[in-house]
């Protein structure tokens, strides 16, 4: 039987990989030859995960740009066709008895492990199309991520902190750790890479992560915000009054600030904000009154509750700062979850409960706040505008 590279299909569009013959096309692309594959691998797990064990290990993935783009191309198919959250989910933790796992499992295993020497193997920064597949295997497995590609994601974090990292790859590196963030929360990202600061020579680690976080959070908590992101920043804070060398110093200042102001993106699509709005409020009242910094973040934070939750009543989509769109390498847009109707309900009524001092605070800033250089000015009107929607 005669095979052909993936090439000689021409410019037909392929869609889908349910048949063996066009995976054997493919798995041939450059000299790459189906007798590799084993029947016993077939019947261990799909073949359809064959296909995209095989793929990467075979170097396709890696190899020049035509190739690595085509490859990329066919394991992301068969990624959205066959991979999904709800097909891991029931097994929340791998058992180490492998026969009590299921073929899925065992198959997706074996990908991550596959994937995970794609990036470590060859002595070099892997392409854009290895890291666009590893992105949608993240939101494809979501929270179950945080089990199965825990060690793929320090090979990222390594990858992100190598002094031999490209320029021209460190967008595409970002854009997959957010991908991360997405699927598994910032509560578990940064439970396997920490924001940590060093208090014998006030040295940091990880505050790299600050801006992917800012970009990429959605569906979070308040709560972890309250009682691990601004502890967190009150502890740089303090590291920056205690140092000896200035620039030191305002170098730890400006990672609190960052760290404080993360607010907005805790705020996306937020999984708690009926439940620990009230204590968020005396929160923003103190920054509202105290840290100018702080304004333009509490503003925006505040549109983002507000609007996301009444777009649900109303049944429209806002299409503005309150929703997050994502897009990571080879990826559709992501927009932030949208809240049940019964939810947003429940939502704008701890917001209300709320809002008369945070209206008033809001009301005084705009109207004491006169310079156009100000920037919070941009959105100041639309946070007031947002909060007296709830009257």
């Amino acid at each position: 039987m005669d095979f052909y590279p993936i090439s000689a299909l021409g410019s037909k569009r392929i869609e889908k990989y349910k048949n063996r013959m066009v995976i054997k096309q493919a798995l041939n692309f450059q000299h790459w030859r189906y007798q590799s594959l084993s029947l016993i691998d077939f019947v261990d797990c799909s073949f359809t995960f064959c296909g995209v064990k095989w793929c990467v290990e075979g170097g396709l993935l890696v190899g020049e740009a035509d190739a690595a783009s085509q490859a990329s191309s066919i394991l992301k198919d068969l990624i959205n066709e066959q991979v999904n959250e709800e097909t891991f989910h029931m097994e929340s933790q791998p058992s180490d008895d492998v026969s009590e796992e299921s073929l899925e499992t065992i198959a997706i295993r074996r990908i991550c492990i596959a994937l995970e020497s794609a990036l470590s193997a060859h002595g070099e920064t892997p392409n854009q199309h290895a890291l666009s597949v590893i992105s949608l295997l993240y939101l494809k497995l979501g929270k179950t991520s945080y089990i199965y590609m825990r060690s793929i994601l320090l090979n990222l974090v390594h990858l992100m902190t190598s002094a031999e990292r490209g320029p021209s790859i460190t967008g595409h590196l970002q854009r997959c750790i957010g991908s991360a963030v997405i699927a598994m929360g910032p509560e578990k990202m940064l439970s396997v890479v920490p924001i940590s600061l060093h208090p014998d020579n006030f040295s940091s680690g990880n505050v790299w992560l600050v801006p992917i976080l800012r970009d990429y959070v959605v569906g979070s908590s308040l709560e972890y915000y309250m009682d691990y992101i601004v502890p967190l920043a009150k502890s740089f804070k303090r590291a920056s009054s205690g140092v000896k060398k200035s620039v030191l110093g305002k170098e730890l200042l400006g990672h609190a600030h960052d760290l404080w102001k993360l607010l907005p993106a805790f705020c996306r699509s937020s999984s708690d904000t009926d439940k620990q709005f009230r204590r968020l409020a005396v929160l923003l009242t103190d920054f509202l009154k105290k840290y100018s910094f702080m304004h333009e973040s509490v503003a925006l934070a505040l549109k983002i509750l507000v609007n996301q939750n009444t777009s649900v009543l109303i049944s429209r989509v806002v299409k503005d700062l309150d929703t997050c769109n994502v897009q990571a390498s080879g990826l559709e847009l992501q927009t932030v979850p949208i809240y049940l109707k019964k939810t947003a309900s429940r939502n704008i009524k701890a917001l209300s409960s709320c809002s008369t001092e945070l209206l008033q605070l809001l009301l005084d800033l705009f109207v004491n706040s006169i310079s156009a250089t100000r920037s919070y000015l941009k959105v100041l009107p639309q946070s007031l505008k947002s909060f007296l929607a709830l009257y």
